[in-house]
């Protein structure tokens, strides 16, 4: 049987924000992957609205950057389907407890 990791966070998933620092951000199509150091690592998925939108993170993100973000937390699901990749257990293992919920 597998050993089940868990990651304790120090957030609550009735958070409502965080202030960090950039560390690795990736633009892929309309979609921006921030990872942030706050409390602890997180990891921000976040879609542009529009172009114009997308043009201006292009432009103004830099690691080391501070941003305050706004949104809310959840537990990460563990895979539906036996046997294949778990992003839950992946997660864990890189110390990450939550991800922002989608509004």
């Amino acid at each position: 049987m597998e050993k089940i990791m868990v990651y304790k966070s120090t957030y609550k998933i009735s958070s409502t924000n965080l202030t960090g620092t950039i560390t690795k951000y990736e633009i892929d199509g309309n979609k921006l992957i921030l990872n942030v150091n706050a409390k602890e690592k997180i990891i921000i998925n976040y879609y542009f609205d529009t172009k114009k939108e997308k043009k201006f993170f292009e432009k103004n993100l830099n690691l080391g950057d501070i941003y305050y973000i706004e949104g809310t937390f959840k537990e990460p699901t563990n895979n539906t389907v036996p046997n294949l990749f778990n992003y839950k257990k992946y997660l864990y293992k890189i110390a990450v407890a939550h991800i922002p919920s989608a509004s």
